[in-house]
């Protein structure tokens, strides 16, 4: 580099941003007043001394201080073009701002946290194949554990029961208003499995809510206990009843 050590902040902002960022750093240093036309940049040290303008940085800062020969005009295309990829991540930050991180982003953050806390158990393949069928190319992952998996979550939730998740899996939400969450698949094929579930169907529960409902359910369970012994034991005695003689008469009608 041409000036090794010296180290340079930027503060960019948005053209429709820029004129009361302009205000409070003038009314914070106590600089001179600067005309709202004017389009920046505005330099100065981090002991607060003003430096000016583009053409004051150059001379002062450049050509002055480090003696830099023939630094390049301010009306160079360089500049615009600096301009121009500063003005596209401004705007990439204010999207960034209002919407938050990308999606890819998120999942990636949410991934290495659930990896780290034990909340995702991976499917192990014992063969990955590619297959051409019918001219098209076909990747095909072989487990011999998929079947038992398969069978054990419709066991346990092929009638619709709900399944409680850890919080850290979702990813985010996602859709016109926010109506699906992005959720790492507790059991993934794949690395960054999501899983889609809509909103009205997911509720947040507390550990204490969840402590709660597992009494309830082992209150109704034990009460439900002696009711079914009781009606165990009834059909038990009914069928030990002695049965009726055959050989005995039948009543005569009266006359």
């Amino acid at each position: 580099a041409i000036v090794p050590n010296i180290h340079v902040r930027l503060e960019m902002k948005h053209p429709d941003h820029w004129k009361e960022f302009i205000t409070s750093v003038c009314r914070m240093y106590d600089f001179a007043h600067y005309p709202e036309e004017f389009a920046g940049p505005l330099v100065w040290t981090l002991e607060g001394d003003l430096v000016g303008g583009s053409a004051d940085f150059v001379q002062k800062v450049c050509m002055e201080k480090f003696g830099i020969k023939d630094p390049p005009s301010v009306t160079d295309p360089l500049f615009k073009q600096i301009a121009a990829d500063n003005l596209k991540q401004v705007k990439l930050q204010l999207l960034r701002d209002q919407d938050g991180a990308p999606l890819a982003e998120q999942c990636d953050a949410a991934h290495a946290k659930a990896q780290a806390a034990g909340l995702l158990c991976p499917t192990v393949f014992s063969a990955q194949r590619q297959l051409v069928v019918n001219g098209a190319s076909l990747e095909v992952w072989c487990s011999p554990s998929l079947p038992k998996q398969v069978e054990e979550c419709c066991k346990a939730y092929g009638d619709g029961q709900p399944i409680c998740v850890d919080p850290s899996l979702q990813v985010c939400k996602v859709g016109q208003e926010e109506s699906h969450l992005a959720l790492l698949h507790p059991m993934p094929l794949v690395d960054k499995h999501l899983a889609l579930v809509p909103a009205r169907f997911a509720k947040e529960v507390t550990a204490r809510q969840l402590a709660e409902e597992a009494a309830a359910a082992a209150a109704a369970a034990a009460a439900a206990a002696p009711a079914a012994e009781a009606a165990g034991g009834a059909v038990a005695e009914q069928e030990g009843a002695p049965a009726a003689d055959s050989s005995a008469p039948a009543e005569q009608p009266a006359a």
